[in-house]
């Protein structure tokens, strides 16, 4: 299976409404377990070290970070795609807190990350894809967290773990996504074409970044997007492979939290699949970070 570097999909697309999720109506959830962020949850840790990368043209999240601190020194970590334009790197970024407060950062230091022309390039970029940047005020009034201090190397053991971060899109419900299938279908025949691997259909699946699926979305008025803040309960293993863990757009950068709220890792992979057991999957491996 084909592992896309996450993206702002759909980003520009107007802003809906969010409800009900997994957490408040799970057994009309059992495709897409993620949850919304309570607001309660988001004062407290580990949400509230996670921070929105502004988008200065449409000021709305385009990429997660998290507050960490290194050396007695407060930062943001995030992924290096997200602040990586052609060959040039953002040397500031706007941050947003969960109690509204907004910082501009500045540059410390990168991976030598170079955005991706190939799979290829995409697999060798996946250690260099991390980014940290200052913030200018220091002290108490700054949530954060910590790298994890835990030993997780044994190979077959399940680890908890939680994915925050804006992936844009909505939770879907089951029946989300049973309509959106079927509408999708719809469309193919009136154009006389098949549901099949070209025309996005995998894994019982739809590939959101197959051309079809795109020309079908641009034709639609889209109620996928939502840019709340998210969470996805999972696990991961000392391999560094995750299991259940779902991400889009948005999510990049965001963190990846042990069972004591620390970050051991960040998102850089998803696979844009609507429906299917890869709905909405976290791809590749996560570099665990001890």
């Amino acid at each position: 299976m084909k592992k896309y570097i996450i993206a702002s999909l759909m980003i520009l697309i107007p802003f809906i409404a969010w409800a009900n999720d997994r957490c408040t109506n799970p057994s009309a959830y059992t495709i897409d377990k993620r949850c919304y962020v309570t607001a309660e949850e988001k004062a407290q840790k580990p949400y509230n070290t996670t921070v929105a990368l502004i988008d200065h043209v449409y000021n709305v999240p385009m990429c997660t970070g998290t507050i960490i601190q290194i050396q007695d020194m407060l930062v943001v970590y995030t992924a290096a795609h997200c602040i990586v334009f052609g060959e040039h790197k953002a040397e500031k970024i706007k941050i947003r807190l969960q109690d509204g407060r907004e910082f501009i950062t500045s540059h410390n230091n990168s991976g030598n990350y170079v955005t991706p022309k190939t799979d290829e390039d995409r697999e060798k970029n996946y250690p260099e894809d991390w980014a940290i940047y200052n913030i200018p005020i220091q002290g108490d009034s700054i949530p954060y967290t910590s790298l994890t201090n835990n030993n997780y190397t044994n190979a077959n053991t399940q680890y908890k773990a939680t994915v925050v971060g804006y992936g844009s899109l909505k939770i879907m419900s089951d029946q989300d996504i049973s309509n959106f299938k079927s509408a999708y279908i719809q469309y193919l025949k009136q154009n006389k074409q098949t549901l099949n691997k070209d025309t996005g259909y995998e894994y019982d699946g739809i590939d959101m970044y197959n051309a079809t699926v795109m020309k079908f979305l641009s034709s639609q008025k889209n109620t996928f997007v939502n840019i709340e803040l998210k969470k996805s309960e999972c696990a991961y293993t000392g391999k560094g492979e995750t299991l259940a863990c779902q991400v889009w757009g948005g999510n990049s950068g965001g963190p990846i939290f042990d069972n004591n709220n620390r970050i051991l890792g960040i998102v850089t992979l998803g696979i844009p699949f609507i429906g299917g057991p890869h709905h909405a999957e976290m791809g590749g491996n996560i570099s665990l970070l001890q």
